[in-house]
């Protein structure tokens, strides 16, 4: 299960700056997507974890077969980490570096 990142400049946000997140993982015949802004807590991304308390937005898609599945999933990684002529490509997090959960977000308020 690939986590995804994008990091950069957002002309349209009011910090100039945009953190965006993205993963894809396939259960058998199914490709769940999830995606949505993101807080990073640490030196040199220390630490990524889900933003909001609705994040992140989560879409499904079903098909007919396993195969079928696997490929539509290659595809939606190959397709946020081309490289794009407008918009900032995401990036590929090593294996064992995840985003993480809004409530373990020592940003959170009320924690």
């Amino acid at each position: 299960m690939p986590y995804l990142i994008c990091i950069g400049k957002n002309e349209y946000n009011k910090s100039r700056i945009s953190c965006k997140g993205y993963c894809i993982y396939r259960r058998n015949k199914t490709v769940f997507v999830e995606y949505g802004s993101i807080d990073v807590i640490g030196d040199h991304g220390g630490h990524y974890y889900w933003a909001g308390p609705n994040t992140p937005n989560r879409m499904e898609h079903k098909f007919t077969n396993k195969e079928q599945a696997r490929l539509f999933a290659l595809e939606k990684v190959k397709e946020q980490t081309s490289k794009r002529e407008k918009s900032a490509s995401y990036i590929k997090l090593p294996p064992n570096i995840r985003i993480r959960s809004n409530r373990f977000n020592p940003l959170r308020k009320g924690s």
